[in-house]
């Protein structure tokens, strides 16, 4: 498959408010192939077609013998029926070796949840008996995520704490998180603790996620 012309009849597809067989038919076979980087594609244009054929082909991808493709399968689940991607994001949270993989399922198997009005409860709670014994921080900050978005609103402070992790990628990351959660009532919090880090920071890489976080608040 010649990767140029995948890539422009991906990007065609985007525009596209339904897709059809053939369409569906062109991305079974990507997602049979070897390119990650169309595979990746492939699970990210599926997110705005929750339909069948898109549930068959992100499980697919959830299957694939590359991390990052099933990372970004397990993002792109949280907007389809719960009953679609339970099982498998269930599964990834608990089994899945790749620590940035299973981050990406922590966080999209209580996004579907949300997402279609589910009871978080019992979800929370097989949650916390991973919670106990995760050693990757980016998995720890994403329970803690969602942790705190059910409700648990002590949870701030240790998401907040992540700003200060010794990995500038980790600190991107808390940036990411803290976006996500920011609400009426804690942002002012937030935007303190950004602030205050944003000048004790030496990566340019953090300092331009702060300050894009910061100017698109500010501008509300």
């Amino acid at each position: 498959m010649n990767y140029e012309k995948a890539e422009k009849r991906l990007s065609d597809m985007s525009e596209k408010e339904a897709l059809s067989d053939y369409d569906y038919e062109f991305l079974n076979e990507i997602a049979h192939g070897d390119d990650m980087c169309l595979k990746c594609d492939t699970a990210d244009l599926l997110i705005d077609h929750t339909t069948k054929q898109a549930v068959e082909i992100l499980k697919m991808l959830s299957n694939d013998n590359d991390a990052t493709v099933r990372a970004s399968a397990y993002d792109n689940m949280w907007v389809f029926e719960t009953q679609d991607f339970d099982g498998i994001l269930r599964n990834a949270v608990a089994n899945e070796k790749d620590g940035t993989a299973r981050s990406y399922a922590i966080f999209s198997l209580y996004d579907l949840y949300s997402e279609n009005g589910c009871d978080t409860a019992g979800l929370i709670d097989f949650m916390y008996k991973l919670y106990r014994t995760e050693k990757d921080r980016r998995c720890k900050l994403q329970y803690l995520r969602n942790f705190y978005l059910s409700g648990e609103t002590d949870k701030l402070s240790e998401i907040i704490a992540y700003l200060e992790d010794e990995d500038y990628r980790m600190r991107i990351t808390a940036v990411n998180t803290i976006s996500e959660i920011r609400n009426k009532g804690n942002n002012d919090v937030l935007l303190s603790a950004l602030k205050n880090r944003l000048k004790a920071e030496n990566s340019e890489a953090v300092k331009a996620s702060i300050k894009k976080f910061v100017n698109e608040v500010e501008e509300i």
